[in-house]
């Protein structure tokens, strides 16, 4: 009896132990680094597996604080753009932009449903900037508490914590000046058809992109030019005062009275001319990968997130890879994928 009891004992104590063991090596302390994505549209998820929500895509060059890793995974800082929503109620709204929390260990989610994965949590009086607000849900964006993951193939490391840190201090000046520059472009009415006002908003989106070039805020600053330059009217060309003609008389000679040869039809050549009125939409244009029954042959990436497939039967859509673009063309519906698929008439390359 008593080996029996000492054999359950050691059994028990190797188990055990292992199992410590197990767990060390799944989550490993690491020192937090900054790190740098190495590809394009890189999923940020929810969690520690490709089976949590995604949050946001990120490309490469884009810089991310690492703090944590378990397996093949990094738990980063909560990105700028992703999804993260709070209950409506838990919101005290300052203004239109910004809000405070009212109650203590708030869940901050990945999608607007109590069913979705919670990504971090807020406390009374902390400061959320409001992106977005409906009935029940407000999407937010916070530096506190709130995290995401990133598979560690498409991380690397870009060196010090501090290097993020002091670039996300000038992001955050910068998206607090675009801010300032999108309520002013909104106020009394927008801009309207006033060539006055539209000068001083490209100006504000212009001192953004001088002042601070390498933030996210730029790149908005960027688009928010790109659109309010396709507002402006073109001015009326002043026409020429028409003159009376003088009277002429001609004389023909007999040779002149003959029918005139006809002239050789030249070939006529493809142009593509730009649509009239505004484009269906902005954004970088990428492949679609190679997959079966893809509905379009590219994709436009828009603040980060797949909008719209692309393809077109008379532009070389490869020409504007990784490029930002302007669109034009026509809406197709369909029912196999949740993006629509746009038919390509026209592209304007911005970059």
């Amino acid at each position: 009896m008593k080996k029996k009891l000492f054999s359950l004992l050691l059994l028990s104590l190797i188990f055990f132990g292992f199992s410590a063991e197990s767990s060390s090596a799944q989550q490993a302390e690491i020192e937090k680094f900054t790190g740098i994505i190495n590809d394009d549209s890189v999923n940020i998820r929810s969690g520690a597996g490709v089976n949590f929500e995604i949050l946001r895509k990120m490309d490469k060059g884009e810089l991310v604080l690492v703090e944590e890793s378990i397996l093949d995974w990094y738990k980063i800082k909560l990105p700028r753009n992703s999804k993260a929503y709070i209950h409506k109620d838990f919101l005290r709204m300052d203004g239109d932009k910004f809000g405070y929390i009212n109650a203590d260990r708030v869940n901050v989610r990945a999608d607007k449903g109590t069913n979705f994965n919670v990504i971090g949590q807020l406390n009374q009086n902390d400061l959320v900037e409001v992106l977005e607000l409906d009935n029940e849900w407000a999407r937010i964006f916070t530096d506190k508490n709130c995290y995401a993951w990133i598979h560690q193939n498409f991380v690397s490391n870009h060196g010090a914590a501090s290097i993020y840190l002091s670039q996300e201090n000038l992001n955050q000046e910068a998206w607090k000046l675009l801010q300032q520059a999108k309520i002013f472009e909104q106020s009394e009415g927008g801009i309207s058809d006033s060539n006055e006002k539209r000068a001083a908003c490209i100006q504000k989106y212009n001192a953004i992109i001088r002042d601070y070039p390498q933030t996210t805020a730029a790149n908005s600053a960027k688009k928010q030019i790109s659109m309010l330059s396709i507002k402006i009217p073109e001015a009326p060309r002043p026409q020429p005062i028409a003159q009376p003609a003088a009277k002429i008389e001609v004389v023909q000679t007999p040779e002149q009275t003959k029918k005139p040869a006809q002239s050789t039809p030249t070939e006529k050549k493809s142009v593509l001319v730009k649509p009239a009125g505004n484009p269906i939409a902005q954004g970088k244009l990428i492949e679609s990968g190679r997959f079966f029954l893809r509905p379009g042959t590219h994709k436009l990436i828009i603040d980060n997130q797949e909008k719209y497939y692309l393809k077109s039967s008379e532009i070389n859509l490869n020409t504007y890879i990784y490029h930002q673009v302007q669109i034009w063309g026509k809406i197709i519906s369909t029912d196999k994928t949740r993006i629509p698929t746009v038919e390509v008439e026209y592209v304007n390359q911005i970059n």
